[in-house]
């Protein structure tokens, strides 16, 4: 918007379309784009002006964008209609109305949030009048993604999922650093700077300190000690297990694992299963339904047990 030409508005159209083409949820902040056009367009009406040439160019750029993905649209609803119906997310949960709000708090680190959180409301209070439109957009950017992924939840269906909204996060981090340039004297804002790196280094410490990874590998491990030969060995599918224990099984082992649903029908195959590898982060009832099947515990790791009959 600030240095115009066709080329600068041809690039927004097409990096719209690529950016929303590599993962949907870049919609989100070409939404939160959006929304500022419009709060734009109404706090320049009320002033007796209108958007210059230059915002109507940019804001018809990315509406050029999400055009070229129209002939696209069709079969993303289709498939995103098809994953409803067969129930492939119902088990994620309905988020709570303060999850927006934790969001930020649970990523960024307990300490990180309310330091950050301080700096950026005396940022938005003591610069709105000189920086209004710079503000008024990161605080559309950092809200508006959460939002709308709580409202879709709702309306749709869950998805309540941190990555989905990391723009939101620069927008966070850029009120931050506004607070911090508002401060009144250079050592105020070197001090606050400090400050901030200082509680974010430590989060980041204490976070890399603390085992979070699911043990598939070692789950893997196990299963196959105790089913050695060609015997099968059963993995309960729920949320991308199958593939961790197939890629940390054996290449001449992987033709062992046998695919088990959480629920429903078991296939003809679950007969030959001696050992079964069960993710034990399930909802309840297919966690206890394959407890049963298998009540005999062979090992227990982070978020998997190895269980047999």
């Amino acid at each position: 918007m600030r240095r115009g030409g066709w080329l600068s508005f041809a690039a927004i159209a097409v990096f719209t379309a690529l950016t929303v083409a590599a993962n949907f949820t870049a919609a989100f902040a070409f939404a939160a784009e959006g929304a500022w056009f419009a709060w734009r367009l109404v706090a320049e009406r009320r002033n007796g002006r209108g958007l210059d040439t230059r915002a109507w160019r940019a804001a018809f750029g990315v509406l050029a964008g999400f055009a070229m993905l129209a002939p696209f649209a069709s079969v993303i609803a289709l498939q995103l209609g098809s994953g409803v119906t067969r129930g492939t997310w119902s088990w994620i949960q309905p988020p709570r109305p303060i999850d927006p709000l934790q969001t930020f708090e649970s990523a960024s680190g307990a300490w990180v949030f309310v330091l950050c959180a301080a700096l950026a409301l005396w940022g938005v209070l003591t610069r709105w009048r000189w920086r209004r439109e710079q503000i008024a957009f990161a605080l559309i950017l950092m809200w508006l993604p959460p939002l709308a992924q709580l409202a879709i939840s709702y309306l749709f269906i869950p998805m309540d999922v941190t990555r989905y909204v990391l723009p939101s996060f620069i927008a966070f981090y850029i009120l931050a650093a506004l607070g911090i340039a508002a401060l009144g004297s250079a050592r105020a804002r070197g001090v606050a700077a400090a400050l901030v790196a200082l509680t974010m280094l430590t989060h980041v410490y204490r976070y890399d300190s603390k085992p979070r990874d699911r043990l598939f590998r070692e789950a893997v491990a196990l299963a196959i000690v105790m089913a050695p030969g060609r015997r099968r060995i059963g993995i309960v599918s729920w949320d991308g297990s199958n593939r961790s224990a197939f890629y940390y099984a054996p290449t001449v082992r992987r033709a062992d694992l046998v695919r088990l649903p959480p629920e429903g029908e078991l296939p003809p195959a679950a007969a030959q299963i001696r050992t079964l590898i069960l993710p034990s982060y399930m909802r309840p009832a297919e966690l206890a339904r394959c407890r049963t099947l298998f009540p005999r515990v062979e090992g227990k790791f982070r978020l998997v047990e190895v269980r047999s009959k």
